[in-house]
């Protein structure tokens, strides 16, 4: 399953997953030790983006395409993020940019969500634009 449907599902609505995937997300523990390697180091710096990115999620209000845009934002991140790290460790970081669409849709006034194939098709437009075919 692609980083662009996770996102979209979740976020949609599927009330266990994303309880699941805030839990997880609250429970990373965004400062904890990491190990002293190229993984290590880039998870740990990517765990505090993305939680200061869902902080300031957290703090503002969207319309329904800056929903939209942060739903692609955070699809086509996740996805470029999978290049670099391992499975277990991209998973930690999809549910934190899952959250960050759930915060974005709960804080927008007219949450209204892509589609997951649109969401995807945006982010392969977008690859091809930085050449990561």
């Amino acid at each position: 399953m692609s980083a662009a449907s996770t996102c979209t599902k979740q976020a949609a609505g599927e009330t266990p997953n994303l309880r699941s995937s805030r839990t997880r997300a609250e429970s990373a523990m965004v400062y904890a030790v990491i190990p002293f390697n190229r993984n290590g180091a880039i998870l740990g710096i990517l765990r505090i983006a993305f939680k200061a990115f869902f902080e300031y999620v957290r703090e503002e209000t969207f319309g329904k395409f800056g929903l939209q845009q942060i739903q692609v934002d955070c699809a086509f991140i996740g996805e470029m993020v999978r290049d670099f790290l391992e499975n277990e460790d991209a998973s930690v970081l999809d549910s934190l940019l899952d959250e960050v669409v759930a915060s974005a849709q709960m804080r927008c006034v007219d949450p209204v969500l892509m589609e997951p194939a649109m969401v995807e098709a945006k982010c392969e437009e977008k690859k091809k634009t930085f050449r990561f075919e």
